[in-house]
């Protein structure tokens, strides 16, 4: 497995050091050597202390090219359609109300668990306290099998078998976003 952390020299963040993932298909989140473990704290704390801050330049995803491809050709407007069997729990307008999930918008890019004023279930805090991010891989991941992709989740949804209905639906959650994240 990669490491998570990604240096780069075009971040500007005063530390240089610029958020990845490698989660990789199918594993269980939060996975990752002591090493990725010990970059990510280093970066949680210097996000928390204001030293660096997350941006679209800063983000390093190592996107799987095929999934990144299949996002990229899906349809956002499916995406939105499909997204209402979501809204029973979720809310996706900037500044929405958490409900019985957290609120959506800018979830591409944002720390798993992180949703300020929402009570998640210990395994999504222990994501967070490890600073873990929704990426691409992890959204398509977990939205297959939340039970299998986050243990012990409180999420009631099975998973969305179709490929084609989550990259639909990972497209639209992208553009809940004042500056969605690139796909290139």
């Amino acid at each position: 497995e990669r490491p998570g952390i990604v240096m780069t020299t075009e971040s500007p963040s005063p530390c240089g050091w610029a958020p990845g993932t490698s989660a990789g298909r199918g594993h269980v989140l939060g996975g990752g050597s002591m090493y990725h473990r010990s970059l990510v704290t280093i970066v949680s704390l210097a996000l928390f202390l204001g030293f660096a801050s997350y941006s679209q330049a800063q983000i390093v995803q190592e996107v799987d090219p095929v999934l990144r491809g299949a996002i990229a050709a899906a349809d956002p407007g499916a995406g939105q359609i499909s997204s209402t069997r979501c809204a029973a729990c979720h809310t996706f307008d900037e500044n929405g109300p958490n409900r019985v999930g957290p609120n959506l918008y800018g979830i591409v890019g944002r720390v798993i668990g992180g949703k300020e004023g929402f009570n998640y279930s210990p395994p999504f805090q222990q994501l967070m306290a490890a600073g873990d991010m929704w990426t691409f891989e992890k959204l398509d991941d977990f939205l297959a099998d939340p039970r299998g992709t986050v243990p012990g989740t409180r999420m009631a949804v099975p998973g969305i078998a179709s490929e084609a209905d989550r990259h639909s639906l990972i497209a639209y959650l992208r553009t809940l976003s004042a500056s969605p994240f690139p796909l290139e």
